[in-house]
């Protein structure tokens, strides 16, 4: 007789078309069941989430709800639940009171926390005062899909084919606008230089600041499928990643793992993450930024 493998139910508050959450999440249904685990289900945004979505799933042992900032979903009386907290950017960064007061929540009902770095760990024990014990630190991992011993073309839109990269969204703490101002020069100083972004267009202040600094053309966005992004790293000159508040950073190990060398903002979880292995500025120094380059 079969004996039925533990079963856990993911939940997610936020449903976004890329963004490091998404990547958690997808990668978690991908992966957990090659561990033993099987995945009954996938709860996104939390909307309708409750004891009649348990039904829908087939059933299951544990919750481990993704969050990032809210904690929607309800278990089953008696199901055991799991928060996993990306970050604290809401509270330190934007102090948003309606965070802090869920996450509180979150973590004092939940059997277990899990934080993506050691870093993130310690800010939730500043900010929260939960027991060390309480909390678990489980890194990211990286999809195989980056190792490429001979990787794949990303079609670099620039006729020299040579680029730097830059990954992810754009606004606030991830310090956009701040780095292509403090690239600028150096991108003068090599004019077949290109400097290619996932993800979004652009908007009207990056195209002018773009058009301001003579970068016209020199400066482009597109969007890459996740098994395209291999060959964007590994084709790249460098991936840059000025953000100066992140809970992991994960674009830094998956550039790593596709042989991109990495120029990173020394602050928060990065130097945890990269290891040694990446070339690090202060947050502000434009100066050190091009010197690593």
């Amino acid at each position: 007789m079969a004996t039925r493998r533990f079963r856990a139910l993911i939940a997610c508050s936020l449903d976004e078309r890329q963004g490091g959450v998404t990547t958690y999440v997808d990668a978690l249904a991908a992966h957990l069941p090659a561990a033993g685990v099987e995945v009954a289900g996938v709860v996104r945004r939390g909307s309708g989430a409750g004891p009649a979505s348990a039904a829908a799933c087939g059933g299951y042992d544990v919750v481990l709800d993704a969050g990032p900032h809210e904690y929607r979903f309800v278990p089953a009386p008696g199901v055991p639940s799991v928060a996993v907290v990306h970050d604290i950017i809401p509270e330190t960064l934007w102090k948003s009171e309606s965070v802090r007061r869920e996450r509180a929540r979150a973590l004092a009902a939940a059997d277990a926390a899990i934080a993506v770095s050691e870093s993130t760990r310690r800010g939730v024990l500043r900010e929260y005062g939960a027991g060390a014990a309480e909390i678990a630190v489980v890194h990211h991992g990286v999809s195989p899909g980056f190792f490429c011993a001979q990787p794949p073309s990303s079609g670099s839109p620039f006729r020299s084919g040579r680029y730097l990269l830059y990954v992810g969204k754009r606004g606030g703490y991830k310090r956009f606008l701040w780095f292509l101002r403090a690239a600028a020069p150096l991108m003068w100083r090599h004019p077949r230089l290109g400097l290619l972004c996932t993800g979004e267009p652009f908007c009207r202040r990056e195209w002018a600041w773009i058009a301001a600094l003579g970068l016209l053309g020199r400066v482009k966005a597109r969007r890459f499928s996740p098994d395209a992004m291999a060959g964007a790293y590994a084709n790249a000159e460098a991936l840059v990643y000025p953000s100066v508040c992140e809970g992991f950073g994960l674009p830094v190990l998956e550039a790593m793992a596709a042989g991109c060398p990495v120029v990173a903002c020394g602050s928060a979880s990065i130097p945890e993450v990269a290891g040694g292995a990446a070339a690090l500025f202060g947050p502000g120094d434009a100066p050190g930024m091009r010197r690593a380059l």
